[in-house]
């Protein structure tokens, strides 16, 4: 959910910013080897770069250097008393929103151990509603973004075969920084990591 500008008097310099799960790199290679007849079959999308893949847990909008310094801290308290640990995933079946038939993105879903995906995204949206960012209105629905497209169409996404790609662990929640450009795709930059390490807390439950 995007910010809105007029909720909120905002001073200096604005980054857009969102926290994602990073996927490793033999992994992001894997997927990329798997789309050239997906991308044939899909020209009107604009493809997302292998090195660009994450998985997105809160976007937090446009914020200020002072709304950054209050999301990282408050996320990194609720971590503490809250993390679920390490997650355990795999990328499963390709999809679309809204639907195949009018298309605006191209997506993997991810499965595997949603229900602690599930707590940390919640946790996140906690952290970032205390540091004074509006929360999102719709479920969350974790997903791999492979396309998009500003022209709503039929997809064609019946191949290829995912269950080739393997699971993979995650040990760390990154916030991450981006930076749109009319031309091209945005350019991401990480801003910093959290490790996810289970507290004592959600050891005795």
């Amino acid at each position: 959910m995007a910010q809105n500008k007029g909720d909120r008097p905002l001073k200096g310099e604005l980054t857009r910013t969102f926290f994602c799960l990073p996927l490793p790199g033999q992994l992001r290679e894997k997927i990329a080897s798997l789309l050239p007849g997906l991308q044939k079959e899909n020209l009107g999308f604009r493809w997302v770069r292998p090195e660009q893949y994450h998985i997105t847990l809160k976007f937090c909008g446009d914020i200020t250097a002072d709304e950054m310094n209050t999301l990282m801290k408050s996320t990194s308290q609720k971590l503490r008393e809250r993390c679920p640990g390490e997650i355990c995933l795999k990328l499963q079946a390709i999809g679309a929103f809204p639907n195949t038939h009018k298309a605006r993105v191209v997506f993997i879903e991810v499965m595997g151990d949603t229900e602690k995906l599930g707590r940390l995204a919640a946790l996140i949206e906690t952290a970032a509603a205390a540091a004074g960012i509006p929360r999102e209105t719709r479920p969350f629905r974790p997903h791999l973004t492979l396309a998009r497209t500003r022209r709503p169409g039929p997809a064609k996404i019946n191949f290829p075969d995912w269950t080739e790609l393997e699971g993979w662990v995650n040990k760390k929640v990154v916030l991450m920084k981006s930076k749109l450009h009319p031309s091209g795709p945005a350019c991401l930059h990480k801003i910093a990591g959290m490790a996810l390490k289970t507290t004592i807390k959600n050891k005795r439950r």
